[in-house]
């Protein structure tokens, strides 16, 4: 069980079963009844991480009935580490697309998603946590000409891990070009106006 199973609400952040069939948990029969009471007994090998007695009142180890009391060195789970080589790129929809090396360590556990943050005038935010652990992820919300700051992380069962590196992109409009002004380079100026757009053509000299 995490240290942090519990909030300072009492809210259960997560669940996990021990069971004859959980790594290095106990052997168990039919009618054992495990589990009917559970007692913190403090870290008794000193990893950092409470241990558990839980009672088995019908094991028959020792004699028909006559019970037993199984003693749980829990291990921590640890964190994961952070992705690496992050980079921010804008793609032909001027959106900003983020790559990166995926954690390498996931301590004690499974990579469940990837928390992407994004930092703009009001600061450093998380935009989205997304069940796709691998990259790439896309930010569809972006707006031209503002920069954007990103980190990214990876959440197992522990939460979320260390950030990595912090990369920056500016999107920008697309420039286009028209013909028609004799030689001489053209600007489109788009206007939009309720639903209706008017592009006027101004040649530059």
């Amino acid at each position: 069980m995490p240290p942090d199973a519990f909030t300072a609400d009492g809210d259960v952040t997560s669940t996990v079963e021990i069971n004859s069939s959980t790594a290095n948990g106990p052997s168990l029969a039919n009618s054992d009844y495990f589990g009917g009471s559970v007692a913190n007994i403090g870290d008794l090998d000193g990893d950092g991480v409470n241990d558990l007695a839980v009672d088995a009142d019908g094991d028959g180890a020792g004699g028909s009935n006559r019970g037993a009391v199984n003693i749980l060195y829990m291990v921590g789970i640890s964190p994961v580490n952070a992705p690496t080589s992050l980079t921010a790129s804008v793609n032909s929809d001027v959106q900003i697309v983020l790559q990166w090396t995926a954690s390498t360590t996931l301590g004690t556990c499974s990579l469940i998603s990837m928390s992407v943050q994004r930092k703009d005038e009001s600061g450093m935010a998380t935009i989205a946590t997304t069940s796709n652990t691998s990259p790439p992820y896309t930010d569809t919300t972006v707006v031209t000409s503002q920069t954007y700051g990103y980190q990214v992380a990876s959440v197992n069962e522990d939460g979320v891990g260390s950030y990595s590196n912090i990369v920056t992109a500016t999107p920008t409009a697309p420039t286009t070009t028209l013909g028609g002004c004799r030689g001489v380079e053209a600007k489109a100026i788009v206007i939009q106006m309720d639903l209706e757009i008017i592009i006027f053509k101004e040649c530059i000299r």
